[in-house]
């Protein structure tokens, strides 16, 4: 089992109520950045699978929009499939399953990576495993490797000897925007759209700085920095960026 793997496994185990909140939080965005980059497509949509679901957040939300007429949730986790199947019953299909496994069966016209490959070792290996699952991928990260987030783990690092990948979230990778474009295009997927956007909920960042206990000040940041800069702040700050990609041999979405 990989190192996301256990940690979620973990998290699932001990606090699976609290990190089905937290999950909800930022849903709604998450999926809003699904229906932005798949209203080019024929709706609603033939089928969705959301790999890497966890609780099962955005995908609730993706049906609240309905976005698809089928519905796939893959997870390595039975706790968190289980919450997903109490929550929404028969409407979704789940797969209990590594992501990265050839044994996965999931397939879907569009296949969802929301907020997984920031987590993994070896993302590269989850997107060249993705072709011949869907015919259209969506993958979404938070770009942690701009300038603001850069300077504070840096500040961290050298105040108070603490490494970025020690982070409560679990995150391994630090993306920028070309890199993540990058290690798309080395797998095989060509972006044909994008959506970039800075998380703003007040009470979710509150959240997130009382469960992981940081300084109030520091899980506010992204918020007042937009409210001072505005669009400025989406080439410096900790953003999140979605896109659909296609496999480079396909010429347009399907």
């Amino acid at each position: 089992m990989s190192k996301a793997a256990e940690h979620y496994q973990q998290i699932y185990r001990q606090d699976l109520e609290l990190e089905a909140e937290w999950l909800r939080f930022g849903a709604r965005a998450k999926a809003h950045s699904v229906d932005l980059l798949t209203r080019k497509l024929r709706r609603p949509l033939i089928s969705l699978c959301e790999l890497g679901c966890g609780t099962g957040a955005v995908l609730e939300n993706c049906i609240k929009l309905g976005l698809a007429s089928k519905w796939t949730a893959v997870d390595n986790s039975p706790e968190a499939l289980q919450y997903v199947s109490d929550r929404l019953g028969s409407l979704v299909q789940t797969e209990c399953s590594d992501i990265g496994s050839p044994s996965c069966a999931a397939k879907a016209q569009v296949g969802v990576l929301s907020h997984v490959l920031e987590h993994l070792d070896d993302p590269s290996h989850i997107l060249l495993a993705m072709h011949g699952r869907c015919d259209n991928l969506i993958a979404e990260v938070p770009l942690e490797n701009q300038p603001i987030p850069r300077l504070m783990a840096t500040i961290r690092w050298k105040l108070r000897g603490i490494r970025r990948e020690s982070n409560k979230a679990g995150h391994i990778q630090f993306f920028s925007k070309n890199s993540f474009r990058k290690l798309l295009a080395n797998a095989g997927w060509r972006i044909v759209d994008q959506h970039i956007y800075l998380p703003q909920q007040k009470d979710a960042l509150l959240f997130r700085a009382k469960r992981n206990q940081i300084p109030v000040w520091r899980a506010l940041l992204p918020y007042y920095i937009y409210r001072l800069v505005g669009r400025a702040a989406l080439s410096v700050a900790n953003v999140h960026y979605a896109v659909l990609a296609v496999p480079n041999n396909e010429p347009t979405p399907r």
